[in-house]
Order: structure tokens, then C-alpha cells, then sequence
């Protein structure tokens, strides 16, 4: 066989190679295109289970005998937690939310930014002394508690 010859037979097994590896990358390349066309599809699927699912939550949420009963329950309480850890954010960063259209603002703001509705005016917590052994309310300034007799 004559050098041409062998040179021909290496550079038509060459380019058959590069083809054959130029058509992988490409499949590929393709697959992963579907599989991110699938996700996206998975994505809409389970936005729309979710949709129906706060539909439903919002149109039993009252009734005692929904057979989403437990569901519900948990949902409120993690509602509610949700809840007490956004208001320790709020207190920790010194801001509230405005009651009227949700903007986080200043914790002394009297007049909120976006809305410019004057907020309205909060009273001073009342601080409950309660005896902490049996849970009986006292007076500012008591020394025992009138009901177990603990010191306070």
C-alpha cells in the first residue's frame, strides 16, 4: 500500500471519527435542551398543584369538617409561626410593616413613604406580670405571689 494511500484511509477514518463525535455533542446538546424544556414543563405543573392547593386551603380553611382537616391546621400554625419570626426580623432591624399597603418602613415612621397614609398611632404594650411558678397575675411592686406565696 502506498504512503497516499495510507494517508487517504487515516484521513477518512479521521473526519469519520470527528463526525461521528460532532453528532454525540449534538444529541447531546439536544437532550439537554429537552430536559430543560421538561423541568420548565415540571415547574408549570407544580406552580399549578400549588395554585389549587391555596384555592383550596382559602375556600376550606373555616370548615371543621374538611377532609383536608389536619392539612389546614398545620398550614395555620406554620401561618402563625411565619408570623412571630417576621415580627422578631421587624423588631431586630427596627421596622414594621404599614398596614395599609405592606411597605417595610421605619419602626417610628408615623407617615409611610409609599403610600403617605399616616399610620396609626400604637399603644405601649401592657406588660402582664405573672407569677412564674403558678402563672397568677401580680401587681407592680409585690413582693410574693398572693396565690402559691413564691417570692417574686
Amino acid at each position: 500500500m502506498a504512503f497516499k494511500e495510507m494517508f487517504k484511509e487515516f484521513t477518512d477514518a479521521v473526519t469519520a471519527k470527528g463526525a461521528e463525535v460532532a453528532q454525540k455533542v449534538k444529541d447531546t446538546a439536544d437532550v439537554a435542551s429537552l430536559n430543560s424544556q421538561i423541568k420548565i414543563e415540571k415547574d408549570g405543573i407544580k406552580n399549578a398543584y400549588q395554585a389549587i392547593g391555596e384555592i383550596i386551603f382559602n375556600e376550606q380553611k373555616d370548615d371543621e369538617n374538611s377532609k383536608f382537616k389536619e392539612q389546614i391546621q398545620s398550614i395555620k400554625r406554620k401561618l402563625v409561626k411565619i408570623t412571630e419570626l417576621e415580627k422578631n426580623i421587624s423588631e431586630i432591624k427596627g421596622t414594621k410593616k404599614c398596614p395599609y399597603c405592606g411597605e417595610v418602613i421605619g419602626i417610628l415612621a408615623e407617615t409611610c413613604p409609599k403610600c403617605e397614609k399616616e399610620l396609626p398611632k400604637e399603644e405601649a404594650p401592657v406588660v402582664e406580670r405573672v407569677c412564674p411558678a403558678c402563672g397568677e397575675p401580680y401587681a407592680e411592686g409585690d413582693a410574693f405571689c398572693v396565690k402559691c406565696g413564691r417570692g417574686l
